[in-house]
C-alpha cells in the first residue's frame, strides 16, 4: 500500500483527493499546520483513508514541503537541518561561521524547541478515524525517545478517563510538566488552534 508522507503536505481535501485517485494511495501523514476544520472537511469526505497527525517533538512552523534540509553536494547527501545549523556568511568580505547563539533570533522564529507538543489535540483527535500518531525524532537519543513515547501513552490513558475537555488539557499540562521538567507553553504547541 502507497502512504503519502507529510512532506507531500497534504492538509486538504483537494491534495487528499489527488493522491487517492491519481496514485492509489491508502494512508496519508497530514502537515503539522493542519486545522479541525482541515480535518473535519478532509476525513468526512474519504471514509476509506487511514489518516496519521503530527502530535509531539521537534515541532516546526515552516511548511515542510518547502523545507531545505537536505543540502545536496558534489559528493553526498548532507542530512542536516539548514534553519538550526551553522552556516558560512560573509560580512564585509570578511567569512564567519555563525553558530546557534548568533543566530538565536532565526533559530527561534523556525525551530520550536524539543519537546514540542500537540498532546492536548488527542482530545479532538478522538472524534476521528485517526489510526495513529507521528511523534518526530528518529535521530534522537534512545533516552528521549522513550520518554516522548511514555508521555503519549500515559496522555492516551488520561483520554481514557472521559474527562471534560478543559480537565483533559489541565492533566496532560500537568503531565507534561511531571515528565519534560517545564511548564507546557501555548507558542510551542503543534496545534494552537484547538484551544477555542
Amino acid at each position: 500500500d502507497i502512504i503519502a508522507s507529510s512532506l507531500l503536505e497534504a492538509k486538504n481535501k483537494e491534495t487528499v483527493r489527488f493522491l487517492v485517485e491519481e496514485f492509489g494511495v491508502k494512508k496519508v501523514i497530514l502537515e503539522r499546520q493542519i486545522t479541525l476544520d482541515d480535518l473535519d472537511s478532509i476525513i468526512s469526505e474519504f471514509p476509506q483513508i487511514e489518516f496519521e497527525t503530527f502530535i509531539m517533538a521537534s515541532g516546526c512552523r515552516s511548511l515542510i514541503s518547502s523545507c531545505k534540509r537536505r543540502l545536496v553536494t558534489d559528493k553526498k547527501y548532507l542530512h542536516i537541518h539548514l534553519c538550526t545549523s551553522s552556516f558560512l556568511i560573509d560580512k564585509k568580505n570578511k567569512n564567519r561561521y555563525l553558530d546557534l547563539e548568533d543566530k538565536k533570533i532565526i533559530a527561534d522564529r523556525l525551530k520550536m524547541p524539543m519537546p514540542s507538543c500537540g498532546a492536548c489535540a488527542l482530545f479532538q483527535f478522538k472524534e476521528y478515524p485517526i489510526s495513529s500518531v507521528k511523534i518526530v525524532g528518529r535521530g534522537f537519543p534512545t533516552k528521549n525517545k522513550i520518554e516522548n513515547v511514555k508521555f503519549i501513552r500515559k496522555a492516551l490513558n488520561i483520554l481514557k478517563k472521559n474527562y471534560s475537555q478543559n480537565k483533559f488539557y489541565q492533566k496532560v499540562e500537568y503531565l507534561f510538566r511531571e515528565v519534560f521538567g517545564r511548564k507546557c507553553e501555548k507558542r510551542y504547541c503543534y496545534y494552537p488552534h484547538f484551544f477555542r
